[in-house]
């Protein structure tokens, strides 16, 4: 028999708890398992909300974030290859016209990601892999919040989409988010990511519209 209050062994006779004096002996419950599930309960809850802080806030996902914009730069590529191919059809034939495309694409994209920012706050690449970008000290980004940290991005981290650069710009930009859980952009603008979990519907989602603006592209070429 134990103590109901302190959880001390009694003896079968005993009137009064030895450890904390507690009368109701009458009252003491007969096992350590029937103090348990509280006490086990609440570290399980604690540990959970330890757990889903450290994935949220701690966790540096360089390669999560590369592909959500990866994505968000495919996509709006897409809608712009369609618009120019509209306006002015001759724009692909034209020497080095990929190249150019390619400039073209990654500078607008710094506006586009602003005007969704400060409206949606978010991106479709974001959302989809579950990024979440917060402004310290605001509710919100605003348009000039959102084109600040854009052009950090494009020329820090995309090397303004010259390749040699490109490469460069994203291995200093990798090391530096590894080591010190941050990048130099959202250092710089006071931004920070929280990254959701990524089920599996999402990733093969992604992949599913990575292959279909591939695929177009192809086709695109080919005519």
């Amino acid at each position: 028999m134990f103590c109901s209050k302190c959880g001390t062994r009694l003896a079968a006779e005993a009137k009064y708890c030895s450890s904390c004096g507690e009368r109701k002996v009458a009252s003491a419950v007969e096992s350590r398992e029937e103090l348990a599930p509280k006490a086990s309960l609440y570290q399980v809850k604690s540990y959970t909300n330890t757990e889903t802080q450290a994935d949220q806030l701690q966790v540096v996902r360089p390669w999560v974030r590369y592909w959500a914009r990866m994505f968000d730069v495919a996509l709006f590529g897409l809608v712009f290859g369609f618009i120019l191919a509209m306006l002015y059809p001759l724009a692909f034939i034209e020497p080095h016209s990929e190249e150019i495309l390619t400039l073209l694409i990654l500078f607008f994209w710094v506006f586009i990601e602003a005007g969704l920012l400060s409206v949606f706050g978010t991106t479709p690449g974001k959302k989809l892999f579950k990024i979440t970008l917060i402004k310290e000290g605001k509710h919100g980004f605003n348009f000039s919040d959102g084109v600040s940290r854009g052009l950090k991005v494009w020329w820090r981290g995309l090397g303004i989409g010259v390749p040699l650069i490109t490469m460069i710009t994203m291995i200093v930009a990798y090391s530096k988010l590894k080591n010190n859980q941050r990048t130099t952009w959202d250092a710089d603008e006071g931004v920070i990511v929280q990254h959701g979990k990524i089920g599996f519907f999402r990733v093969v989602f992604a992949l599913a519209l990575f292959f279909a603006f591939f695929f177009l592209m192809f086709i695109g070429s080919e005519m």
